[in-house]
């Protein structure tokens, strides 16, 4: 691992045990083990670094899923890909841990953007959608559900299963509403 990426982990590590707000250069470059000179060459500040680290999260999960999600013929939710989801999760506690703890400084509209209108929609209308409106609603209502089952795991330090998880998702999506039109 560089210096670059050890500060970014390191800032994760921070934000999962505190606020922003008050993590300094001097505290992240110890927990780095790097020299605040190092801190300079990448970083301006610590907002710079905090960009770089958002970028470095979803760079980061981007390659772990690096199936062609939306040409896929089944169901994005099956229990092969939410299991792999939920192993990255889990794997990456700091990460999850810190994006909760500091979800007004590392969230971003252009992850659901991104994540709506690159995977979920081109799906959709593969599928024979009707009301794109409707399923924005749907779509938010998942991933709000997902993420307050993820929080809860994280909360509970992981002690259910990542298959007992995706077991649970699973059975929630296929009680859930079709997006197709009635016929």
């Amino acid at each position: 691992m560089n210096a670059k990426e050890k500060m970014i982990e390191s800032l994760f590590t921070l934000l999962s045990i505190k606020d922003f707000n008050s993590i300094s250069i001097s505290e992240l470059c110890k927990v780095s083990d790097v020299h605040r000179s190092t801190f300079y060459s990448y970083f301006d500040n610590l907002y710079e670094l905090l960009e770089a680290s958002k970028e470095f999260a979803l760079k980061k999960f981007s390659n772990q899923f690096n199936i062609d999600i939306v040409n896929l013929n089944d169901d994005l939710m099956t229990f092969d890909i939410l299991t792999l989801y939920l192993s990255f999760i889990k794997k990456n506690k700091n990460l999850y841990v810190a994006y909760f703890t500091n979800a007004e400084i590392l969230s971003s509209n252009k992850s659901f953007s991104s994540l709506y209108e690159n995977i979920i929609l081109p799906r959709a209308l593969k599928q024979g959608l009707e009301d794109e409106n409707k399923l924005k609603y749907i779509t938010l209502f998942f991933v709000g559900g997902i993420t307050n089952i993820i929080k809860q795991w994280i909360d509970n330090n992981f002690n259910d299963s990542v298959e007992y998880l995706a077991n649970i998702i699973i059975e929630l999506k296929d009680n859930s509403i079709n997006i197709k039109k009635e016929k």
